[in-house]
Order: structure tokens, then sequence, then C-alpha cells
């Protein structure tokens, strides 16, 4: 868990910013099967918790910046 904002809240604030919104976000949750949320904020990917670390640098580039 992340401190005074959750992943979520992140992403929101991220795609106000033009700078900042094209940055790929992949979203991991633990608590819960966040596909609905993540998918509605438009990011990259998503993955539950735990993941490892095979799956993670896979997801990472996949959707890396070029």
């Amino acid at each position: 868990m992340m401190p005074h904002v959750d992943g979520f809240g992140f992403r929101r604030t991220q795609i106000q910013d033009p700078f900042l919104k094209e940055i790929p976000v992949i979203v991991f949750s633990g608590a819960y099967d966040a596909t609905v949320q993540a998918m509605a904020l438009g990011v990259a990917a998503h993955a539950q918790k735990p993941i490892d670390a095979a799956r993670l640098a896979e997801l990472i580039e996949q959707h890396r910046l070029k």
C-alpha cells in the first residue's frame, strides 16, 4: 500500500497532466481484482499480487516507452 494515495488516485492525477499522462502504468492489487477500475483509468496493464519477477519483467518490457 502506498501512503497518502493509492494507485488509482495516482493514475487519476497523472492523466490530468499532459506531460505525464502518456507514461504507461502497470497496476498491481493485492486486496481485490482491480480489472474494472484499472481499465477505466486506461492503464497499460494490471496484475494481481503476488506477481513473480519474470512476469513483472515481461509486463515492463511490453509497456516501456520506446
